[in-house]
């Protein structure tokens, strides 16, 4: 069984205090919440020069165990790594000898059991992502341990925007991921992730304009909205999919989740120059998701769409605003696609119009004083 926990080890946290024994072994236990355990670092490398947003992967080898199973760079964290930041960087330069990594976000850390000869081994493993700055050709450069991943097929890189949810897994590349696995490690990093759920239906498409076209609207300075109904709530799950995207994020059952919207909404051109420091929050409250779908056209910075600022769903309002190298994405969400926010993550208004818009939001509990917050886009009080 699998589970997510909280931890405050750090990258850099010594090590030395954690060992089970102080005899150097190649499988060196460490104690992880009161239990011995075999610890692992994964680390997901994203491209931020050539191609923003684009993940690398590595297909297991045929001789391996999980053969053909998609992962990242990484490993068991050995005697002699000092820290888990030293365990890491050893890991990718062994499987890719990639170096100079700058890491972001926090660890998502999963456990499990895995019976043996001797006795039941607890594992724990730290997931990291990483980009490598300033380093245009990397992925030029990468060399592939052989015995662990095999040659041509094994390096997927994928945008998010490409992932595909299909039987609950995560199309990538050549092979899938569990959705748990793949797709819950990068939404707890990023904050968001784009889902390929293919075209919606005409007719609900259609029907979407024709609410927006003949319902009275709710102008703000930069945009305008008016109420959806069942209409909006086909068009955003057209594959099927959503709910059950939804209420595992959210861990509960889809029937007991509060649901706010849903939403039409079309941006406009504002003022120049008025939202280079607007930010505002992809929820009004931090147990929630909002769901976005582009009518007609994709949506992106250019007509409208806002920018995402990655990891900022972690931070409190005064974190977000110290932080001095924000990382901020500008994505393209195709009109086959939906874009699945966390509540909280901070987004920047664009000063651009063209794109319509269709947005609902879900949450575990009622918003009640969220909605007051500034940082709370109006639309969401529908």
């Amino acid at each position: 069984m699998v589970t997510s926990m909280s931890s405050d080890i750090s990258l850099d946290t010594d090590l030395s205090g954690f060992r089970v024994s102080k005899l150097e072994s190649p499988s060196c236990q460490f104690i992880f919440q009161g239990i011995a355990c075999f610890w692992r670092v994964n680390v997901l490398l994203i491209d931020e020069d050539t191609s923003p947003g684009s993940m690398l992967l590595l297909k297991r080898s045929a001789s391996d165990s999980h053969p053909g199973c998609l992962e990242g760079a990484g490993g068991q964290v050995e005697y002699g790594d000092k820290t888990l930041l030293e365990a890491a960087e050893r890991e990718v330069n062994e499987e890719t000898g990639i170096t100079g990594l700058t890491f972001f976000g926090t660890a998502q850390t999963k456990s499990w059991d895995t019976p043996k000869a001797d006795g039941i081994h607890h594992w724990v493993q730290f997931t990291y992502m990483a980009t490598v700055y300033g380093q245009p050709d990397w992925k030029e450069r990468i060399h592939l341990a052989e015995d662990e991943h095999q040659i041509g097929v094994v390096v997927s890189l994928i945008s998010h925007r490409a992932l595909g949810m299909e039987h609950g897994n995560v199309s990538v590349g050549t092979g899938c991921l569990a959705f748990e696995f793949n797709a819950e490690h990068l939404m707890e990093h990023l904050g968001y992730m784009c889902i390929h759920d293919g075209e919606p239906q005409e007719e609900d498409v259609r029907e979407a304009e024709r609410v927006y076209n003949e319902s009275p609207k709710h102008r703000m300075e930069s945009f305008q909205y008016c109420k959806g109904g069942i209409e909006c709530e086909r068009f955003l799950n057209s594959g099927n999919q959503i709910r059950n995207i939804v209420a595992r994020l959210l861990n509960m059952g889809f029937q007991d989740i509060k649901k706010q919207g849903p939403a039409i909404i079309e941006f406009f051109t504002g003022t120049a120059g008025e939202h280079e420091e607007q930010f505002m929050r992809a929820h009004p409250s931090r147990e929630a998701v909002s769901i976005f779908r582009p009518l007609r056209e994709p949506a992106y910075w250019g007509n409208g769409l806002f920018k995402l600022y990655t990891s900022s769903h972690h931070q409190t309002e005064v974190q977000f605003r110290n932080t001095d190298n924000r990382d901020a994405h500008e994505i393209v969400v195709g009109t086959d696609e939906v874009l699945v926010i966390f509540g909280g993550l901070h987004i920047q208004l664009s000063p651009n119009s063209g794109t319509r818009i269709v947005w609902q939001g879900f949450s575990k509990r009622p918003m009640l004083d969220d909605i007051r917050s500034p940082l709370a886009l109006p639309f969401m009080k529908v």
